[in-house]
């Protein structure tokens, strides 16, 4: 996790756009599938990302998927690894260029509480995955309780999970971390 991932996801948020986190061990196909199905217009990936001590070259990944996702419109590249990736014209951006001169502030989009937040995909071991959606109260709010309830976190404490933002406690973490 980094503050890249807290950042966009807080931005999604800001913005009223669903969230659909995917697991970064995936090959194309399975992110095609996702982006697919959720009908994405923006992607935000690493130009790499490390895996079990092996360089996972995200962006070429992702540009695979795109390949089979016509929906997305625009991609944004975080220089995690600073490895050179494949950039296309028009389509892709590195982060750092794209908050550059930022003020970094966003005024939120005020929204319905069952506006759509998260949308999650299942395991798929009983079949395909299942896209699952969260919504903007249910979430956040059952989020926080969790933390403050069940994990009995304190202002002080430091929460974490070694995951994967692909999974549901990368969300989790993401938000129980502000709460």
């Amino acid at each position: 996790m980094s503050p890249e991932v807290a950042i966009a996801s807080h931005a999604c948020a800001h913005l009223g756009a669903v969230q659909v986190p995917i697991f970064s061990g995936f090959a194309a196909p399975a992110v095609a599938a996702r982006l697919q199905h959720s009908e994405a217009k923006v992607v935000v990936t690493a130009d790499g990302s490390l895996r079990r001590g092996r360089e996972v070259p995200m962006k070429e990944l992702v540009d695979a998927a795109l390949e089979e996702s016509p929906s997305v419109e625009h991609v944004v590249v975080w220089r995690r690894l600073g490895n050179e990736v494949p950039m296309k014209a028009g389509r892709d951006l590195f982060w750092d260029e794209a908050v550059a001169g930022s003020r970094g502030e966003l005024e939120p989009l005020e929204v319905d509480s069952e506006h759509p937040y998260l949308l999650t995909y299942t395991s798929g071991t009983t079949g395909r995955p299942k896209g699952v959606l969260h919504v903007q109260g249910g979430f956040l709010v059952s989020i926080t309780r969790e933390v403050a309830y069940q994990a009995d976190a304190r202002p002080d404490d430091v929460i974490h999970f070694v995951t994967d933002m692909g999974w549901i406690m990368g969300p989790w973490e993401v938000v129980g971390g502000m709460a």
